[in-house]
């Protein structure tokens, strides 16, 4: 599954999924089933990817990961202190997932795992 082109402000920044896809993984044949969603984010013409993960129908929290994650929170940090020190603050990583975190959490339930039994309650 894939959307395109979704308009999202974090701290006042304006940015753009441009596409999001979704998808199930395990790591070995003996490792619990996960949940995976990409966001493809586009930022001041520059793209990032950044992946949210959990363990599917057990009772867990999204992680989240990628190589453009810390890069991201740089390029959304408005602390110029900490932009020119590489780095970013607690909230600006809460604004992100803020963000992004319904987003996964509504595919995770409303598309994925939708038990056809709630559809009779």
């Amino acid at each position: 599954m894939t959307q395109h082109g979704k308009a999202i402000s974090i701290q006042g920044i304006n940015a753009v999924i441009v596409d999001m896809d979704y998808g199930e993984s395990r790591e070995d044949s003996g490792a619990a089933l996960h949940f995976n969603i990409r966001f493809d984010i586009e930022l001041y013409q520059k793209l990032y990817s950044i992946s949210y993960s959990r363990p599917v129908q057990v009772d867990d929290h999204f992680s989240v990961s990628g190589d453009d994650y810390e890069t991201l929170l740089q390029a959304l940090e408005p602390d110029q202190v900490l932009t020119a020190k590489n780095q970013y603050s607690a909230l600006t990583e809460q604004a992100l997932h803020a963000e992004l975190l319904p987003i996964a959490e509504s595919v995770y339930e409303d598309i994925e795992y939708h038990s056809p039994d709630q559809d009779e309650e």
